[in-house]
């Protein structure tokens, strides 16, 4: 048997999320057929991590045992032809039994893009979320350093009282920033983990904030109260990408 670490990229639009359920088109069910119908046997491919309904992903990683080894160059060059165009994998390299994509993982980075122009390109409409009022973009990146550290992020949780916001919501964030793009901006942070929506909901309270609807000095009251009422409204999938996963130090 060999292990295989699996670098994979996908347009999120289309699909309900990575992990394969009942009511919808997967990333990972659409691994796991192209990869039954190339080899003649099933296979599970197990992700680093689960993406939400429209959560795009530039550096996924995934990791997927086989009965034998195999020629990758071959195998990346069929996945190529049987994959849908909105999924491809760019690399796989045999790694040692013991790696696990999700388990391994020391970091994760995510970026999110926010269009701020009055009008949105429609070859964007997928990629990015349209904020229409204007925003401080210093208030927003002063937000956004507040976020830097070990903290407890129940307030930035989807649901409190299940998964990982239950169990484990303290995280570590690495890095945290807003950057101006173009006629744009997109807020990257690097971190330990992050819970379900969670990024996200970062977002919608750091445009909040932009916006002056959430003073600035009440960020660390919302973080400190654990209550995801007080924290800005959950951002749209759409402008969320999934950069890179790391598995050295961190």
């Amino acid at each position: 048997m060999q292990r295989y670490k699996l670098t994979t990229t996908f347009d999120g639009t289309q699909y309900v999320g990575w992990q394969v359920q009942p009511n919808g088109p997967t990333i990972q069910g659409e691994l796991q057929k192209a990869f039954a119908t190339i080899l003649g046997y099933k296979v599970h491919v197990t992700g680093c991590g689960r993406t939400d309904s429209g959560v795009h992903a530039k550096g996924h990683i995934a990791h997927t045992t086989l009965d034998e080894p195999i020629d990758q160059g071959k195998i990346l060059f069929k996945l190529a032809g049987i994959l849908p165009k909105d999924i491809r994998v760019l690399s796989m390299e045999p790694v040692e039994m013991d790696f696990h994509a999700r388990y391994g993982a020391k970091s994760k980075t995510y970026r999110y893009y926010m269009h701020l122009d009055r009008y949105l390109s429609p070859f964007k409409r997928h990629y990015c979320h349209h904020v229409h009022a204007p925003v401080d973009i210093e208030l927003m990146r002063k937000g956004a350093e507040m976020f830097v550290g070990e903290h407890d992020f129940t307030s930035f949780a989807h649901q409190a009282s299940h998964g990982c916001a239950k169990h484990a919501p303290v995280k570590k964030i690495f890095e945290a920033g807003i950057f101006e793009d173009g006629d744009g901006a997109y807020f990257q942070v690097k971190g330990s983990g992050f819970l379900h929506k969670m990024v996200r909901n970062m977002v919608g309270t750091l445009i909040d904030i932009g916006r002056k609807k959430i003073p600035l000095e009440e960020l660390p009251r919302i973080m400190e109260a654990k209550d995801r009422r007080l924290a800005g409204k959950t951002a749209p999938a759409k402008g969320l990408f999934l950069i890179e996963v790391d598995y050295g130090s961190s």
